[in-house]
């Protein structure tokens, strides 16, 4: 019987969805190859499924294949899952479609054509191999950080220049969201442009805390001139992570999520998504109550706007103070 190919895989992801890379090491005797690949857009998951699928498909003529990885989700989706969703058309048992079908269905075309055995890598204890992959995934991540950075920056110097030539200075933000338990919410802002600071706040009734959150920089950028670059400081995660990876993914769904349910918020994201893509605006997150000298403003109005309409507009009719009568 001939001697199996040994692959060793590698998926990294910058975020929870954004960049990523991988990498894979083939090896049979004393002959290795080593691959590598980058994707501006994508999954933990999804990295390290196309490692496997660039691996098999750099082999000329079926093999029998020993994989090595440290995917619980890849293992099982090959050894359990997979043979159970082509027999349900892609839906899992919950009639949902399966997340990373495309992956699933070019990695079920290589097993029909290859034998595969997984090994499970032991991540505390990993072999040369193992660790040359993850060393190739690190540095395309690396080499495409570097890349997207260089386009930003100078996308962002051709665009916002003074009339001296001078890179012009984006408008700081920051922004905060309140609720309270009478579900009465607030938001408010911190903008400052150059030497000028203003202040803008409001409140809103039968709502949520990621809703004031993302109404606080709506309002804000709403407030600037667009054709200005903008830096927004939040410390809703929620918000800074939809801007940067989610919105893109839902616009491509119709706004739906990966289950096809409606995206929470549907409305505030589309409202968003449009007054970003009429300007440039970076994103910078905070933690809250950390002592941060304008965030900290920011949550201050905020909790105040929301006090006030609390007291002001949600008071049973039977406490507000009958108008005067006349003489």
């Amino acid at each position: 019987m001939s001697q199996a190919v040994q692959i060793h895989i590698a998926g990294i992801c910058q975020k929870h969805r954004g960049p990523g890379a991988w990498g894979a090491v083939l090896s049979k005797g004393t002959a290795q190859k080593e691959l590598a690949g980058i994707d501006e857009e994508t999954t933990q998951h999804r990295a390290e499924m196309t490692a496997l699928i660039e691996a098999l498909a750099a082999l000329s003529r079926p093999c029998r294949v020993e994989v090595h990885s440290g995917s619980e989700y890849l293992i099982k989706g090959c050894c359990e899952w997979l043979n159970n969703w082509k027999r349900m058309d892609w839906r899992t048992t919950n009639q949902q479609p399966v997340k990373n079908a495309d992956l699933w269905a070019q990695l079920d075309e290589h097993f029909q054509r290859h034998a595969v055995v997984f090994q499970y890598l032991n991540e505390a204890d990993p072999g040369t191999q193992d660790r040359r992959a993850k060393k190739l995934a690190n540095k395309g991540l690396t080499s495409l950080q570097e890349d997207l950075k260089a386009r930003r920056d100078a996308d962002y110097s051709l665009r916002y220049k003074n009339k001296d030539g001078s890179i012009m200075k984006p408008i700081r933000i920051f922004t905060d969201g309140s609720c309270l338990r009478d579900k009465t919410g607030g938001w408010a802002a911190v903008i400052l442009d150059e030497s000028k600071k203003s202040e803008v706040s409001g409140s809103d009734l039968h709502t949520t805390s990621n809703r004031m959150e993302m109404l606080a920089v709506i309002q804000a950028l709403e407030a600037i001139d667009p054709s200005l670059p903008a830096r927004v400081t939040t410390d809703s995660k929620y918000v800074k992570k939809g801007m940067e990876g989610w919105v893109k993914q839902w616009k491509q769904t119709g706004w739906l999520t990966t289950e096809g349910t409606p995206v929470k918020n549907d409305d505030l994201w589309q409202r968003l998504d449009q007054i970003c893509s009429e300007r440039h605006v970076a994103w910078n997150w905070v933690k809250g109550h950390s002592g941060h000298k304008h965030n900290e403003r920011a949550d201050t109005l905020a909790r105040d706007a929301a006090i006030f309409a609390s007291k002001n507009f949600m008071r049973p009719i039977h406490e507000i103070s009958p108008a005067p009568s006349g003489p």
